[in-house]
């Protein structure tokens, strides 16, 4: 399998990323055949079956991010804070509106329901962290390897350990 360096210290194996730019009415961009689970334009944060869209508070362009690319999705009902946690580790915060409950709590399950597999793999003095994630409504898989600061994506060494732990995991998973 083959391991692409985007972002130093993150290997995407897959990852999409959709954003549209906000209408001057708040009309919904969400793809024709997605089925709205909570939410609204309005509230600037729609949960689908497949993703999550939120519009960005300063450029108004939305964002579209499947739920295979969430780490995991956090609400606080003290604060009416949802922080979203991306694969790439990039991290977004939203307060919301008490209706904003609603697509929290799907936001958290949907994201949870993604995760195949995280295995932590102790190379040298660090490590490398291997998220497996599959795409709701698809058998299609997202692989994204994050290597702990000390560790290069380029030194074949560490390539070849994280490739022979995603062997591994196939194996272990049976795909």
């Amino acid at each position: 399998m083959a391991i692409h360096a985007a972002v130093p210290g993150h290997w995407p194996l897959t990852a999409l990323r959709r954003v549209f730019a906000a209408s001057p009415s708040p009309r919904s961009p969400v793809v024709l055949g997605e089925q709205v689970l909570a939410g609204t334009a309005e509230l600037g944060l729609i949960a689908t079956i497949r993703a999550l869209y939120h519009r960005d508070t300063e450029s108004a362009l939305w964002e579209r991010t499947g739920w295979e690319e969430l780490e995991h999705a956090r609400w606080s009902p003290q604060t009416g804070v949802l922080t979203l946690r991306h694969l790439s580790g990039r991290v977004v915060t939203r307060s919301l509106p008490p209706p904003g409950a609603g697509v929290a709590a799907i936001a958290r399950d949907r994201a949870a329901a993604a995760l195949v597999a995280t295995v932590r793999v102790p190379i040298g003095t660090g490590a490398a962290r291997i998220a497996v994630r599959r795409a709701p409504e698809s058998d299609r898989l997202v692989w994204m390897v994050c290597l702990s600061p000390d560790l290069r994506a380029a030194d074949p060494a560490v390539r070849a350990l994280v490739d022979e732990a995603i062997r591994a995991i196939r194996v272990d998973l049976g795909i």
